[in-house]
């Protein structure tokens, strides 16, 4: 390829050219493993590390002040990653040039063939050689690459590459020539383009070229009633961050997706920078391979994330995530009220109403009042959100107009009909008269911010489908006696889950109520302010809507309305099936961040005096605390008899999981010296919850 052609190519490869890219592990994948090879010796390990420097010069490409130095910035990427390798085998791996000298010998080609050992003969001749001619002879034969490409990619002259070549061939045994060319040109990457469909499965995020692939997939594989939520809230109006996400890629087309939220937590008074993960993709066609794509696209996106300075990374499951490295974190709480524990007065404040999108004010209010709520995440987060359409805010003002408390949730009474009705309800099957109603009745259609973003052939299909048409079979199913009802139906006669719809029907004072869902309760997404206040404007929501409960979405237990709750003294806490789960990305900038939180929690303490040294270890890295007193650094590791040593659950005590105690005997941690006494002071209970419009 000519030398212009190439720096074409790296130019649109920087500008995010995604096929251009793909036309460079086209040029040098063979290139690449060659000389893995002649460093490593074994082809899978060289197949590995030139993989790994594939993803990481597509990471790095936009750092390549001079595209026509490509070739040599490529091959350092390259030995870089072999001596990671290297050094990960610690010592299991034999290099090249440390082959013993009696298995260096030439041996007998009758014993070759007997043994079978055409690859380790193909070793140990290349062990002979001199680095710098194998280096040469490798490339030459492991593909057609010309004297002046290999010289470009070594970094010396052509006439160099032409002297070693022939200094090579000549210590070359003549009889194991074509051994050694056979076998190098069966292990190139090019001949079944292995190398290519794997480097190309991974690449960095990028809003402008992945985005439209992956809403399109994403709206394929989701329930039609969510599908416009990729578009109008949790991505396109999201904290996602596209440097950090990961995209798998095969021949230029998305066939996966590990979407990353840049989240900053709070921790007591610190703030960690965390990766939360609640948005991922996978396209149809590569759903049989799903696991194994998606633990690659996340193993890429941890190390994306520690090396742009993330401290940890969180997700939440029904069940632990296999093999991604993370540890349970907390579970997820909601809180559940019956209405008549709410005030039965009506607000002595207006209430305003406004979409449930970010405004700094609100969110500033918001901050505020989560001073200090460990889990909780610093505002803004989603710019919209994330559920575009299922939440309304209303707050309130002081006399000057400044916000002084909000609630974001949904009253869920969509539309009402006539007391009348109810007794079509009680029917089996749905009465025209009731079927009428509710088709007249059924939403209207989507506002102006719903639908900004959607195309026109997304849109149609949920003003076609939404809710409705209601068909003949739709069922009346009497859930409690004159009371609330449910409507079952299917969208189209070949119904899956995504296409069936259960509306909820109850009975008030005002009428007859419908919305989506089965639940008969005023959904909390978020509120701060004043407890009193909030209890107030809640309790008047709910009653407006028809609502038996009121239900609070991931309400952190110490916040101020929970508190208020709590002196209900009713059993309203509930314990839902998803639970959050972390991993820790870097230790020692979580406790670099975190210092400052556990100088104040040692001041007041029976333990404000103690000086000394604290290890702290996770199985994966250890860091060292130095306390004086009320003053806690991280410092340089030092021996010392005061340690706390486990594995990655040594993260619930960082985030107050459980009472310090219980979170030791639970998993097993190792307390030497004091630490046994600082765990109490240093890590006690926090109650983490991280609320849904963080994730």
């Amino acid at each position: 390829m000519p030398t212009s052609d190439l720096t074409a190519i790296v130019e649109k490869s920087i500008d995010g050219d995604l096929r251009a890219f793909e036309k460079l592990v086209e040029r040098f994948q063979d290139m690449a493993v060659g000389y893995a090879y002649s460093i490593l010796g074994d082809f899978q390990m060289a197949e590995d590390a030139a993989q790994e420097a594939f993803v990481d010069a597509h990471r790095n490409i936009g750092q390549l002040r001079e595209p026509q130095a490509f070739s040599s910035w490529f091959r350092r990427i390259v030995f870089k990653h072999c001596d990671r390798v290297s050094r990960a085998m610690k010592g299991a791996l034999v290099p090249l040039d440390a082959v013993p000298e009696q298995f260096a010998r030439t041996p007998d080609p009758f014993e070759v063939t007997a043994m079978g050992e055409t690859r380790d003969v193909v070793h140990r001749a290349l062990a002979e050689l001199p680095e710098r001619n194998r280096e040469v002879v490798t490339l030459h034969y492991i593909s057609q690459y010309t004297q002046t490409e290999i010289a470009s990619y070594l970094g010396v002259s052509v006439a160099a590459i032409k002297r070693r070549l022939r200094e090579g061939r000549a210590l070359l045994k003549d009889r194991f020539r074509a051994t050694f060319e056979d076998e190098m040109r069966q292990n190139r990457p090019s001949r079944d383009e292995r190398l290519k469909e794997k480097v190309m499965e991974i690449v960095a995020g990028n809003k402008e070229q992945h985005a439209e692939e992956i809403y399109e997939i994403s709206e394929r594989r989701t329930a039609w009633s969510i599908q416009h939520e990729w578009r109008a809230g949790r991505i396109a109006h999201s904290h996602t961050d596209w440097n950090v996400s990961r995209i798998g890629t095969i021949d230029g087309k998305v066939v996966g997706a590990y979407g990353i939220f840049d989240i900053s937590m709070r921790v007591g008074s610190a703030r960690l920078r965390v990766g939360g993960h609640n948005w991922g993709t996978m396209h149809e066609d590569y759903e049989d391979q799903e696991d194994e794509i998606n633990q690659r696209l996340a193993m890429e996106a941890f190390q994306a994330m520690r090396e742009e300075g993330y401290d940890m990374a969180a997700t939440f499951e029904s069940g632990l995530p296999k093999g991604y490295g993370y540890t349970f974190g907390w579970r997820e709480y909601d809180w559940s009220i019956p209405i008549d524990q709410f005030p039965a007065d009506e607000p002595d404040f207006d209430l305003i109403e406004c979409p449930s999108d970010y405004r700094k004010d609100l969110g500033d209010l918001y901050n505020r009042y989560a001073e200090g709520l460990t889990g909780t995440a610093l505002r803004p987060t989603f710019l919209r959100n994330k559920h575009p359409d299922n939440f309304t805010t209303w707050y309130w003002t002081d006399a000057s107009g400044r916000p002084l408390g909000y609630v974001s949730g949904n009253n869920g009474g969509w539309f009402t009909l006539d007391l009348a009705l109810a007794d079509h309800l009680n029917q089996p099957v749905l009465s025209p008269p009731l079927k009428q109603a509710i088709e007249k009745n059924r939403f209207g259609p989507l506002n102006d911010s719903s639908t900004k973003s959607m195309t026109g052939h997304l849109l149609g299909a949920i003003e076609k489908n939404r809710f409705g048409p209601l068909n003949d079979e739709t069922l009346c199913i009497r859930a409690e006696e004159n009371r609330w009802w449910i409507i079952d139906y299917a969208t189209r006669d070949d119904w899956s889950w995504g296409d069936r719809v259960r509306l909820i029907a109850w009975k008030s004072d005002r009428g007859i109520h419908v919305r989506p869902g089965l639940q008969t309760w005023f959904w909390v997404d978020e509120a701060a302010g004043d407890s009193g206040q909030l209890l107030s404007a809640i309790g008047h929501l709910a009653r407006q809507s028809g609502h038996d409960a009121v239900r609070f979405d991931r309400l952190h237990y110490r916040s101020p309305i929970a508190k208020r709750l709590r002196k209900l003294e009713i059993a309203g806490l509930t314990i839902r099936a998803p639970n959050y789960y972390l991993r820790i990305l870097n230790l020692k900038s979580v406790f670099e961040k975190l210092a400052p939180e556990l100088s104040l929690r040692l001041q007041d303490s029976p333990l404000a005096d103690w000086q000394g040294d604290l290890a702290i270890s996770n199985g994966d890295e250890e860091i060292v605390l130095a306390v004086n007193r009320t003053d806690v650094k991280v410092v340089p590791a030092v021996q010392t008899e005061h340690s706390i040593k486990g594995g990655r659950e040594i993260l619930q005590l960082i985030v107050g999981t459980e009472v310090p105690d219980e979170v030791v005997e639970m998993n097993d941690i190792e307390l030497t010296g004091d630490a046994r006494h600082l765990i109490q002071v240093l890590f006690p209970i926090q109650y983490p919850q991280m609320e849904n419009q963080a994730m």
